[in-house]
């Protein structure tokens, strides 16, 4: 390595560049730059330091502004103002925990357990389904000749209800009712009754005749009187994923190389069966954009439409989203002319920083001058200080990774007013 050795005097610095070697350094550009931010007026100045508030081992920090969420020596907490917190579901796991929110509810999911917070408690992310048919025996009661399909649904008192499981058949004469049995009890503490719901006299569509207790384990239908239809059948509750994302009047959950969406403003029903995109990789990020949504796995793709049923997906960049490095932020805070208008996305990838912009638009804004490490996940935010936006990822490597910056490190006496300061 050669001794350079040598002062130099700046007035103003332009960031990093790591990817020239030392001896073709740009004027103005540092090769490492440590605790130091460059301001608007581009010069440095030293950044704050920090405190010690806990002990507690934490991961999974998240939060909107106006309530924080963590997972704090293994339970899920929400933290206060004054750095207290409150249990809100206890031993969650070491699995990363992601969160987004919609209409005052806070929806969160790991690989191990999905939930709802909601006016500040923990509760169930939809209800599970009965898994378990029924069992239907022939009686007395005002039946017409025919096949009947029997199935039903958990209700809780707000009004929610869960999908049915597969409906049983039964074979009766006229004049018949028919015997329900072995009904499963739900044991979500929020159920608090069981529908019946059967089909016309050889039909397929699905008619509530009964409502009963949840735990009553037997009723009797004796007449085909129904109040509504069936909307839930073959729904399930919220499948468990790395990765939750409201977009467009659906939850989207994020499993392995899988993306499921709910039913449309209905965020505790899924379709596990239909209603998924299938990817040849692990997906690591979902950035919603007002038209769309943007999906990494294998690739950058770009979902155009707000109907994912028969929405078009594109490939954008051959680029792999770091997970947790998705910042969401105000299209006034980066103008770039001749892209669109509104919020946008910060992410880092194995190839630099890009900005996700809506419309399919993507730009890298870093990989001429940075290069960065592969890292297996990220945690990101969006900052505002001191007239400063700051987009900060920390970024957890590969384990053996060599991806890190190579060439001849080149460090710099800065001096500024014949004073040194780095």
């Amino acid at each position: 390595m050669p001794n350079i050795g040598q002062s130099e005097v700046m007035e103003t610095f332009k960031g990093i560049n790591n990817v020239l070697p030392a001896d073709k350094s740009l004027d103005g550009y540092l090769k490492e730059l440590v605790n130091l931010d460059i301001d608007k007026s581009n010069n440095l100045t030293k950044r704050q330091g920090f405190t010690l508030e806990d002990t507690a081992v934490y991961h999974s920090l998240w939060s909107d502004g106006i309530h924080m969420f963590a997972v704090k020596d293994g339970d899920l907490v929400e933290i206060k103002a004054d750095s207290s917190s409150t249990l809100l579901v206890s031993s969650i796991g070491d699995s990363p925990v992601t969160f987004d929110f919609i209409d005052g509810d806070y929806y969160y999911t790991s690989r191990f357990r999905s939930g709802k917070i909601k006016d500040g408690s923990a509760t169930n992310w939809g209800i599970t389904p009965p898994n378990l048919q029924l069992s239907l025996t022939q009686t007395i009661g005002t039946l017409s000749k025919g096949f009947y399909q029997v199935t039903y649904t958990y209700s809780t008192l707000d009004g929610r209800e869960s999908g049915s499981n597969i409906a049983t058949v039964i074979e009766v004469v006229d004049n018949s009712g028919i015997l329900v049995e072995d009904i499963q009890a739900s044991t979500n503490s929020e159920v608090t009754t069981i529908n019946i719901y059967i089909t016309q006299t050889n039909g397929n569509d699905f008619y509530r005749v009964g409502e009963i207790a949840n735990g009553t384990t037997s009723t009797t239908v004796s007449s085909m009187f129904g109040d509504r239809p069936l909307s839930t059948f073959n729904l399930y509750d919220a499948p468990r994923g790395s990765i939750v994302k409201w977009a467009h009047g659906r939850m989207y959950v994020a499993q392995d190389n899988i993306v499921w969406w709910s039913e449309p403003y209905q965020y505790d029903l899924f379709n596990l069966k239909e209603s998924y995109w299938y990817f040849d990789g692990e997906v690591t990020a979902l950035c919603p954009t007002p038209d769309g949504l943007w999906v990494s796995s294998d690739k950058i793709y770009y979902v155009s439409g707000k109907d994912p049923s028969n929405a078009r997906l594109t490939e954008k960049e051959l680029a792999q989203v770091v997970r947790g490095s998705d910042v969401k932020f105000s299209g006034a805070y980066i103008f770039i002319e001749n892209t669109p208008l509104g919020y946008k996305w910060l992410v880092t990838t194995d190839r630099g920083m890009f900005v996700l912009f809506n419309d399919g638009v993507i730009l890298n804004i870093s990989e001429q001058n940075v290069s960065m490490p592969k890292a297996w996940d990220a945690a990101s935010g969006f900052i505002q200080e001191d007239g400063i936006n700051r987009y900060v990822s920390l970024l957890r490597e590969k384990e053996g990774s060599n991806n890190t910056a190579i060439g001849d490190l080149v460090t710099s006496t800065i001096v500024r007013n014949g004073i040194t300061i780095t």
